[in-house]
């Protein structure tokens, strides 16, 4: 796609260069440029069903207290929620964040931080933990 752009620069140019670039001929290429931008557009757009694998998006966000005891210190390095709210508090996260379109909260985003800085685990590992 981004060689069709250049090649109708090249167009451009060269129709200008020799004159027998007309307002009819201009207009064409506008619409070509058009087209050509908003097919780039299309390919940029991320269909979420596609990079979760098919996975269906929850609605409800995870809260400090849906993990149990038993995990809850091997995932996130911390003894209890309430040490997490605390870390939260502090932190200063909002209630509601939109990141790329997804709609989530404080409480997850610290959450997953958190997961990623106790072990390098691999995304695959967060998406199958969090969803």
């Amino acid at each position: 796609m981004t060689k069709a752009l250049l090649i109708i620069s090249t167009i451009k140019r060269f129709m200008i260069e020799r004159g027998i670039l007309t307002d009819d001929k201009r207009s064409k290429l506008k619409k070509i440029n058009a087209l050509i931008l908003n097919r780039i557009d299309c390919q940029l757009i991320v269909d979420k069903s596609h990079v979760l694998g098919g996975l269906k998006m929850k609605y409800r966000p995870y809260k400090f207290t849906d993990f149990s005891s038993s995990n809850f210190s091997g995932l996130f390095r911390f003894r209890s929620p309430a040490d997490l709210q605390r870390l939260h508090d502090g932190f200063g996260l909002p209630d509601n964040v939109i990141v790329h379109g997804y709609k989530t909260t404080g409480e997850e985003i610290l959450m997953v931080s958190l997961v990623r800085l106790s072990y390098p685990h691999s995304s695959f590992f967060l998406i199958h933990t969090f969803l």
